[in-house]
């Protein structure tokens, strides 16, 4: 979840880790992150990845 506006940023990152004996869809590592230059980076990617799908 990213959110962008002019007086806050912040997303919520997450990824799916491997744990032995657990199956990979168990447990995530996350991140809440407020730091501007970060959320606005993840935010471009997103974008630039929803529009280049088909």
């Amino acid at each position: 979840m990213i959110t962008v506006d002019s007086y806050y940023a912040g997303g919520l990152f997450a990824r799916r880790i491997q744990t032995p004996g657990h199956p990979p869809e168990c447990e995530f590592e996350m991140i809440l992150s407020h730091d501007r230059a970060l959320v606005t980076e993840a935010a471009q990617s997103l974008m630039e990845r929803l529009i280049s799908s088909p």
